[in-house]
C-alpha cells in the first residue's frame, strides 16, 4: 500500500510544479502559457481509471 501512495503523489507533486512554471512562462510567452494551462486542466479533468 505505501509503494501504491508513493506512486499517487509523483503526478501530484510534479502537477504542482507545472503551476509555477506556467506563472513563469507567462513573462516570457503568455499564449504557450495559456495553451499550458488548459491542457494542464483537461488532464486533471479526466476520470481515473477503475
Amino acid at each position: 500500500m505505501r509503494f501504491l501512495e508513493q506512486g499517487r503523489a509523483v503526478p501530484w507533486s510534479q502537477s504542482l510544479h507545472l503551476v509555477s512554471d506556467v506563472a513563469r512562462l507567462v513573462g516570457v510567452d503568455s499564449t504557450l502559457a495559456s495553451h499550458l494551462a488548459q491542457v494542464r486542466d483537461e488532464l486533471n479533468s479526466l476520470e481515473p481509471r477503475a
